[in-house]
């Protein structure tokens, strides 16, 4: 090795050197050389259950390898490694090529030519395996108001296997569920059902699927008059007058709860939060006493409210 002087130049004034460390440093030169290496594939992973992986395929057979003489000479050969995790198709990629020595040790602070290589490799189905759809099977409907608004089966195919290949290529390209009862409904349903097999086949891993059932109510809209209105968000030591104290609605909801609805069970909110005392023309957001329901239109949408101390007279307006 070579002891060498550590010089520091700063081209900013007026910034002065005024202490550093460490004064030297040892330097060993060697020779640069390049070594070629045939390209090895590695497949560090299985494709899927079923699956059986080709032969491998490189657009370039052989890599470089560049650098100091004793990194290069411990360079045993040049890997690409491919990652085949539950593959079902044939593959097609980049790899970045890795140098590694005789105890399998990646060799770091070499460079590799080319750095990256493409590597094709055939994916196929062994026989007696085929992957097919998985079909639900549903008997009844959801109660009266009610809508089935979707189905999710997980997972949506499954691997089956047999002995006698021919009983797999037999199969339509599904398989159905054992059958699930959606009779009177009314909400969600998240159940895990079993698979309906012919003799003979038998399914690679888990034999049931998950399945999510959505319901919904039916909707519909209703117009009602004269419902009364309600301030809501008022300090305790005030009160308000709000004119007119009654408004015409379209409101929409579930159609069970629009059938069982009175006008005498409803009232509409008003929201009089942050207003004082004295006379105010709002256009006020407006709810329902009953959450399941919504207010589609109002009439009027605008009204006079007189908000006063509680226990003071109402001032009366006197017309000239």
């Amino acid at each position: 090795p070579h002891t060498v002087p550590v010089q520091i130049e700063v081209g900013i004034k007026p910034v002065e050197i005024v202490s550093y460390n460490p004064r030297s440093v040892d330097v060993t030169l060697e020779p640069l050389i390049s070594n070629e290496f045939d390209i090895n594939v590695v497949n560090n992973t299985n494709p899927a259950i079923g699956y059986q992986a080709g032969t491998p395929h490189l657009d370039v057979s052989a890599a470089t390898v560049s650098g100091a003489q004793s990194l290069v000479s411990e360079v045993a050969e040049v890997r690409a490694t491919l990652d085949l995790e539950q593959a079902t198709s044939d593959i097609n990629q980049q790899i970045t090529l890795q140098a590694y020595d005789s105890a399998g040790k990646q060799v770091k602070g070499v460079t590799i030519t080319p750095e990256k290589v493409t590597v094709t490799e055939s994916i196929a189905q062994l026989g007696g395996f085929r992957n097919v759809v998985v079909k639900l099977s549903t008997t009844g409907q959801p109660a009266t108001g009610y809508r089935l608004t979707g189905i999710t089966v997980n997972p949506p195919t499954v691997t089956v296997y047999s002995a006698d290949p021919k009983l797999v290529e037999s199969l339509p390209g599904y398989v159905n569920t054992e059958s699930i009862n959606l009779t009177g409904l009314k909400d969600d349903l998240n159940q895990q059902i079993g698979l309906r097999l012919p003799d003979g086949i038998t399914v690679v891993g888990d034999p049931s699927v998950n399945v999510q059932v959505s319901i919904a109510a039916v909707e519909n809209s209703l117009s009602l008059s004269g419902i009364p209105i309600l301030a809501t968000g008022l300090p305790s030591n005030l009160m308000a007058t709000i004119s007119p104290s009654s408004a015409d609605v379209i409101i929409a909801g579930p159609l069970v709860t629009l059938n069982s609805v009175s006008i005498s069970d409803l009232q509409i909110l008003i929201d009089l939060s942050g207003l004082g005392i004295g006379r105010h023309t709002i256009q006020p957001t407006t709810t329902l006493n009953n959450p399941d329901l919504r207010i589609e239109s109002i009439v009027p949408t605008t009204f006079e409210v007189t908000i006063s101390q509680k226990g003071a007279a109402t001032p009366t307006v006197t017309k000239p």
